[in-house]
């Protein structure tokens, strides 16, 4: 629990790379999670039900205030190259067209502020907005990686191909951090397939026959895995042992995680 508001502190800033650092220390904190309930006893059962580890469990990070965030921080910086201040154009070259401009020969800085820049804001805009309305649909129960995936590959594309869309597609994040926030909703699900799993465990002396025998005890249903187009999580138990696991981005279960 102590990883888990670490995780939070770092999340309080409202950008990008924070959200994507706390799904980091959020990830250490699940793994140390499923490392221990194995070796849970019926001394930790009520601990095991304490509501700040089910909350945290079934609530996986959504970068959708982070992507707020970081399109303020991208619209400081059109404002600074609006201003013609010392910035974008003097560190990189643009390719506006078939124009190459390098940093700021005779004054056309001036003219790219005037004539492009509105252009690429708006690109900028849109795409962000975008990206937002997709990190929140991500949340949603039900809603499935694949689906993302694509509506947010196609948000990336666009924003490159547009007019004067060259700045745009430089600020506008990758589309991949949609499968890095699918990453921690499957952890999270898996999670708190797990910590199910050990209360009942616990409660009865014995291991739980299998996973549908969870529900609805103590699993409203099995959760679905968010890279399937389709269906819950896959679980697998043997004498001693659960293993619950995603089939990842690629869509394809290759048996899951091999133990080290």
């Amino acid at each position: 629990m102590r990883q888990h508001r670490l995780a939070g502190h770092v999340a309080a800033e409202p950008i990008l790379i924070s959200g994507l650092v706390e799904i980091a220390i959020d990830t250490m904190a699940l793994e140390t999670l499923a490392e221990i309930l194995p070796a849970a006893t019926a001394k930790d059962a009520a601990p095991l039900a304490d509501p700040a580890l089910t909350d945290f469990v079934r609530s996986s990070p959504s970068l959708q205030r982070h992507l707020l965030g970081e399109e303020a921080f991208g619209l400081g910086a059109f404002a600074d190259l609006a201003e013609g201040k010392v910035g974008l154009l003097e560190s990189v070259t643009l390719q506006v067209d078939d124009l190459s401009i390098g940093p700021d020969p005779a004054g056309i800085s001036f003219l790219y502020r005037c004539f492009f820049v509105p252009a690429e804001l708006a690109a900028y805009q849109a795409a962000m907005r975008r990206f937002q309305e997709l990190a929140q649909r991500a949340a949603e129960p039900g809603k499935r990686y694949p689906e993302i995936s694509r509506a947010a590959e196609a948000v990336e594309q666009e924003a490159a191909a547009g007019r004067g869309g060259y700045l745009a597609s430089l600020l506008v994040p990758a589309w991949r951090v949609f499968e890095t926030q699918a990453k921690s909703q499957a952890r999270h699900r898996a999670a708190e397939v797990l910590l199910a799993a050990t209360r009942a465990r616990l409660e009865a002396a014995a291991p739980p026959e299998s996973a549908d025998s969870l529900v609805p005890a103590w699993l409203l249903a099995l959760p679905a895995d968010p890279f399937r187009a389709e269906g819950p999580l896959t679980v697998k138990t043997g004498a001693d042992s659960w293993l619950v696991y995603s089939v990842g981005p690629d869509g394809e279960d290759d048996g899951g995680p091999v133990p080290a």
